[in-house]
């Protein structure tokens, strides 16, 4: 018995990383409540299996951590 499969691939291989397309609050927002999440949105999805360890958030004026999920 024979069985034939036919499918096609994508366009090839993504070799460019995924960038920062929008993040609230705004760049530079005075007077953000305490309690408010800061979103970052990228403009292709992220595989959480690719990301090798943690994602880190550092302030740039002070280098301090800041936790993410």
């Amino acid at each position: 018995m024979r069985t034939q499969a036919t499918f096609t691939t994508g366009a090839g291989v993504d070799l460019t990383g995924p960038s920062v397309s929008a993040f609230t609050p705004p760049h530079n927002t005075s007077g953000v409540a305490v309690n408010v999440q800061p979103q970052i949105t990228f403009n292709e999805a992220i595989d959480p299996l690719t990301v090798p360890g943690n994602v880190v958030l550092r302030l740039t004026a002070t280098g301090v951590l800041i936790p993410v999920s």
